[in-house]
């Protein structure tokens, strides 16, 4: 390592800084030490948050040489060793570890002299880039880097066709079409070239999806009108299903001024309310427990309900 000469044997003189060629020099401000490198002096900077001996320049030059390295309480680390042993060593190669020193941040410098201590931490340092352990950690850590981004890209890409497969649905459901034609719209779209899976698209999927979106729908178009605290009507009837269960049959009817529409409408209607007990308290009872499934609780109603409308049978 190549050294300028300084001179030791003024006084009351700026000593001429050392220039060693991995760090910079210590600024113009810095006091002199025995061994010609100079010390800084009334460093504002917390000294426990990285090695005594280096200057804030000398840090910041580690740092971007190496930048594996941490600081743990005015010692060094290596934070690439460290995640990988956190990992687990089954991938380590043959002949290489990993330095527990270096995974804990446990590695400080040695010797009297500032000069020492410096020299310590950069053979140190050298040392453990150049080992064996550190470059299978880092073969390690690319390894999973990329791992990581080509499960990151397929979840995003299955995603996209989720959400392809969607639409299509969603475009059968509006135009009342068969469920029987999503199978066709797949294969013309397999045809045009875009990706929609590698599963099959019966009937039944169909329905499974619609039910789905319907859900969501219903969902977000209840918070809209909770939280736009919108006046709402309730109308009632009643069905069977075809095992003959009775059933009531639900219309909320309200206006929500920021859909920009004409007028109220029957916004919702679902079939899913079957009645165990068919007297007024039984249908008082399901008609209750599903709208508070759906968020509108009493407290909702007392607010916003303007009327109830039914056919008179209990």
């Amino acid at each position: 390592m190549k050294r300028k000469r300084t001179s030791d044997n003024f006084v009351g003189t700026q000593i001429k800084q050392e220039v060693i060629e991995d760090c910079p020099s210590a600024s113009r401000e810095s006091s002199s030490s025995p061994d010609g490198i100079s010390t800084p002096a009334n460093n504002p900077v917390d000294e426990s948050a990285w090695p005594s001996c280096w200057t804030v320049e000398q840090k910041n030059d580690h740092l971007q040489k190496n930048d594996w390295l941490f600081f743990n309480g005015g010692r060094l680390g290596c934070s690439v060793c460290r995640d990988v042993g956190d990992l687990g060593t089954e991938k380590m190669a043959a002949g290489s570890r990993l330095a527990k020193e270096w995974t804990r941040g446990l590695v400080s410098f040695y010797g009297e002299s500032r000069k020492q201590q410096l020299t310590s931490l950069r053979k140190k340092i050298c040392e453990h880039r150049d080992s064996l352990g550190h470059k299978a950690a880092v073969k390690i850590a690319a390894e999973e880097l990329r791992e990581t981004l080509e499960t990151a890209q397929s979840r995003e890409r299955e995603m996209e066709t989720t959400k392809r497969i969607f639409r299509t649905v969603y475009k059968v459901a509006r135009k009342n079409q068969s469920f029987n034609d999503l199978g066709a719209d797949v294969d013309l779209q397999e045809l045009n070239g875009i990706d929609v899976g590698s599963i099959l698209y019966p009937a039944t999927s169909c329905a499974r999806i619609v039910d789905h979106i319907g859900s969501e729908m219903r969902i977000a178009l209840i918070k809209k009108i909770t939280d736009s605290k919108s006046k709402m009507s309730l109308l009632l009837d009643e069905s069977t299903t075809v095992s003959q269960k009775p059933v009531l049959i639900v219309y909320i009817r309200s206006y929500i001024e920021e859909m920009d529409m004409d007028g109220p409408y029957e916004l919702l209607h679902w079939l899913d309310v079957e009645l165990d007990d068919v007297t007024a308290n039984g249908i008082f009872t399901s008609l209750m427990s599903t709208l508070e499934s759906l968020r509108i609780t009493e407290e909702v109603l007392e607010e916003s309900l303007v009327s109830l409308t039914c056919d008179g049978v209990p």
